[in-house]
């Protein structure tokens, strides 16, 4: 019979919301050293509950040679041991892998200081932030399916973090370009991509955006900000509109990603086969939002389906030369 987890699994569920309930974005504009120890302080304390969990529930203390991967490919490889198999193997995993990052982690964020740049050593700390998460929702899922209980959280994977954040972005550019064509004032058409702007920060997939992105989503927020507050000359507007129009579009270079071109040429395929068979496929075309403008277009336009075919099958064609895929 296997060890019930519960009291294991409540403390996997309070930890995984008190890591979502520590709102850094909000500290981007305090640089002051009380703030930076005070935050400290906290991740430093979530970094103690979380190694109390760790070590009450390992089996082996001995740590994955991967253990000092980057944030990334500890992610990644946290995704690949939650296919295991065995519930066993997959705790065994997760806590093997965790344990030389998550000290790494820790080292780091009790040596910030407050020279330097604010922005940098607030994405340290939401590193340290998303590794938590990562590891506290992971081992929560190991614990319920060794316990034979239904996990409490929800556990995505890189991919379907990447799929979420690319959607906001698509929609984003979607909303700006939309903004850019109407027959409006200059600043009526900035207010209307500053709260485009302000939406994409408030959405929960923000927290899984990478540094660089958000580093340019709060300059351009800025930029509108100063231009608000000036005399709003009527050029400076619209080359800054250009700007911010141009500068989102970059967003979307996480469509180079090769994990999420693999899993758009499977979804796209998917999406053919249901619109051959005369079935929605309304889900499977909004985990597409970003990878094409003219797709998007007729995704957030409720295109008919004879357009959204068309387009389809030359994105299928695209993958297929980014993937080296072959035809199914």
């Amino acid at each position: 019979m296997s060890r019930p987890y519960h009291s294991e699994q409540q403390m996997c569920v309070d930890l995984c919301v008190d890591l979502r309930s520590l709102d850094l974005h909000q500290y981007e504009t305090r640089q002051e050293q009380a703030v930076l120890c005070d935050l400290v302080k906290r991740i430093n304390q979530l970094f103690e509950r979380l190694f109390h969990l760790l070590n009450r529930v390992a089996t082996s203390k001995e740590e994955s040679h991967h253990s000092h991967d980057d944030s990334t490919q500890f992610r990644i490889r946290i995704d690949t041991a939650m296919r295991e198999d065995s519930p066993e193997s997959r705790l065994e995993f997760v806590i093997s892998m965790s344990l030389g990052i998550l000290r790494a982690k820790r080292a780091a964020a009790s040596a910030l200081t407050l020279c330097g740049d604010w922005l940098q050593k607030l994405e340290t700390l939401a590193s340290c932030r998303r590794c938590m998460i990562k590891t506290v929702i992971a081992l929560e899922n190991c614990l319920a399916l060794l316990g034979e209980q239904a996990p409490r959280l929800d556990f995505f994977s890189e991919v379907q973090k990447g799929v979420e954040v690319r959607r906001c972005y698509g929609e984003l550019c979607f909303e700006i370009n939309e903004a850019t064509h109407q027959d409006l004032p200059i600043d009526e058409k900035l207010r209307l991509v500053g709260l485009a702007l302000g939406r994409l920060r408030k959405l929960d997939a923000y927290e899984y955006v990478r540094f660089s992105d958000r580093q340019l989503v709060a300059n351009l927020k800025s930029r509108l900000r100063n231009w608000f507050e000036s005399e709003r000359n009527h050029g400076q507007g619209t080359g800054l509109l250009d700007d911010i129009r141009f500068s989102t579009e970059l967003l979307l270079s996480i469509n180079s990603r090769q994990e999420l071109q693999e899993h758009d040429l499977v979804t796209v395929r998917s999406c053919l086969n249901h619109l051959e068979a005369h079935q929605a496929c309304t889900a499977l075309l909004h985990a597409l939002v970003g990878r094409s403008k003219r797709l998007d277009a007729l995704i957030l336009s409720f295109a008919d389906e004879r357009s959204l075919r068309e387009v389809l099958i030359e994105l299928e064609q695209e993958l297929m030369y980014q993937t080296g895929a072959t035809t199914h």
